[in-house]
């Protein structure tokens, strides 16, 4: 216990000279239209270039910046740099300026007052088309507001930015939220969509999920597909879109920016 103690302070420290030294960066895994399997846009993900342990994945230090609090800092850092990114797609290519730019936000970035400020400064600066810009939410985010919920989304709505809920079904999932909040998109969980071929639950539970949300007009992105079987799947219940292995992993922005142009 002492040693996981003092690894997670370790850590702790690492990510504050992280955040000022130029450690982070951003990869992007793109997704795409599972009818014609076009590129429809990308989700940025963070990583960080630790100058000893080379490359750390979210998974390992995501929880240490929500409970310390640096997540405020991490969200509004992947933000910029995300959206400054994708505005300098828009320039070089032309296939870029119907894309889509989707983006992780965690309920305490969105509570943080300066929030909306900083979100305001990054759309003048880097002016995107209206909806390209999503943000992408946990559906314990909708719990962890409560009643700021709403009107903050009205907010973001008002910035012509969509939302997201992100791993759908995996949370606590209440269908109240569903009707009465500006949500665009549902991304359905790669837990349900890694076991489609032999679950039949899963399977049920995935169709479930797309006609919910085909009869509220939401589109479905389904994360995590890796084989053929699962894209036809997939396929055959009308998902939107999709991302996984099956089409590309997450890629620094030089490797995206060659899919850009052959796109």
């Amino acid at each position: 216990m002492y040693e996981q103690v003092l690894e997670r302070l370790h850590l702790e420290h690492d990510l504050r000279h992280a955040l000022s030294h130029g450690e982070l960066q951003l990869f992007y895994q793109p997704f795409f239209n599972l009818a014609d399997q076009q590129l429809v846009g990308m989700e940025s993900l963070v990583r960080w270039q630790h100058p000893e342990r080379g490359l750390i994945l979210p998974g390992a230090f995501i929880s240490i910046a929500e409970d310390t609090g640096l997540i405020v800092d991490l969200d509004k850092w992947v933000l910029e740099q995300a959206c400054r990114q994708f505005w300098l797609w828009q320039q070089q290519f032309q296939g870029a300026a119907n894309l889509i730019l989707s983006v992780n936000v965690s309920a305490k970035t969105l509570k943080h007052p300066s929030f909306l400020h900083h979100l305001s400064r990054i759309q003048q600066q880097y002016p995107l088309g209206r909806g390209q810009l999503v943000l992408e939410l946990t559906e314990s985010i909708a719990l962890e507001l409560g009643s700021e919920m709403l009107s903050l989304l009205e907010s973001l709505r008002e910035r012509h930015i969509e939302i997201s809920i992100d791993d759908f079904g995996t949370g606590y999932s209440c269908l109240s939220y569903l009707h009465s909040l500006p949500i665009h998109h549902l991304k359905v969980d790669r837990a349900f969509v890694q076991q489609l071929e032999d679950n039949q639950r899963n399977l049920k539970i995935t169709k479930m999920i797309l006609v919910l949300a085909q009869e509220l007009g939401y589109r479905v992105i389904a994360e995590g597909i890796e084989t053929h079987e699962q894209l036809h799947i997939l396929q055959r219940l009308g998902c939107d879109y999709g991302q996984g292995y099956l089409f590309a992993r997450p890629m620094p922005a030089e490797a995206l920016a060659s899919l850009l142009k052959a796109h």
